[in-house]
């Protein structure tokens, strides 16, 4: 899906944003992701920053409400750029602090990683913002779970996993990001590990970010079990119920072959690419 270019953003928001930053000099688009938002870096005379603006009709409003809410609350401390300017003149715009940095590289930047999720359990335990809880209808691992049981074609081990989970296991008071990934993790020349896109953000036991990291981590070289012993160095991860990881490696991996052959198309490739992460831990996690 082709994301909207700053041009696209209606002019009266332009000019607002203009004269809160300075006259816009240069724009930079990221590669298209899940909505059609704008999602840009934008170089104005005296500063840069970075924008998000979705149509106050789109579909994904409520993502980037989430977004706004989440980060007028998160604390200081939390390794994340900070909400600088909101917008909310036909479209809801986000302009937020820019990080200078990379993507992260799981096969080199793990440490790091855990470092920033460490400080995070700390900060937001418990959650400083009220939103939903991810066991939710409609929030995400309700989603998961539900778009994994309706699949027709499901192995007989997975299916009895799915069958038998239980979202009660995921209860928790952290505020979770949900979407830890590394196109959403920036590290920075000296190392810092900056969380971006919080959209998808929300009430959770705090070991669960650590846990959705375990199948980026395997596609990026490491074994199931060497994946699940970096996880234990989060200062949460002993309070993870073994039952509660079968259930969300086989819901992801269910989950994911379906969005792959019957998803977004644009989206499908990169699904397809991943299967074999997912595949992998769920299989470690069930001994199949």
């Amino acid at each position: 899906m082709k994301r909207f270019t700053w041009e696209r953003l209606p002019e009266p928001a332009r000019d607002a944003f203009e004269a809160e930053f300075g006259r816009v000099i240069a724009t930079s688009t990221t590669p298209a992701g899940l909505t059609v938002g704008i999602a840009s870096r934008i170089s104005t005379e005296r500063t840069t920053v970075f924008v998000k603006a979705v149509p106050r009709r789109s579909p994904a409003i409520g993502d980037y409400r989430r977004e706004r809410v989440v980060l007028e609350a998160l604390p200081a401390a939390v390794p994340a750029p900070q909400l600088l300017w909101v917008s909310d003149a036909g479209w809801l715009t986000l302009a937020v602090e820019h990080v200078e940095g990379r993507h992260a590289d799981l096969s080199a930047d793990a440490t790091a990683v855990m470092g920033a999720l460490a400080l995070m359990r700390d900060v937001l335990t418990p959650t400083p913002v009220d939103v939903p809880r991810l066991t939710d209808d409609g929030e995400k691992l309700s989603a998961i779970l539900a778009g994994a049981r309706e699949a027709a074609e499901v192995p007989v081990a997975y299916r009895k996993v799915l069958d038998g989970a239980d979202l009660s296991l995921f209860d928790g008071d952290a505020l979770v990001h949900g979407d830890l990934v590394p196109s959403n993790l920036l590290v920075t020349e000296d190392g810092r590990v900056s969380v971006v896109d919080w959209a998808m953000a929300g009430r959770g036991p705090a070991w669960l970010d650590a846990a959705l990291l375990i199948t980026p981590l395997i596609a990026a070289g490491y074994s199931p079990a060497d994946a699940e012993e970096w996880a234990a160095g989060h200062p949460e991860w002993s309070a993870a119920p073994p039952a509660a990881l079968d259930a969300l490696a086989v819901m992801q991996v269910v989950f994911f072959a379906e969005k792959a052959e019957r998803g977004p198309e644009w989206l499908r490739d990169d699904r397809r690419a991943s299967l074999w992460a997912h595949d992998a831990w769920a299989r470690h996690r069930i001994g199949v």
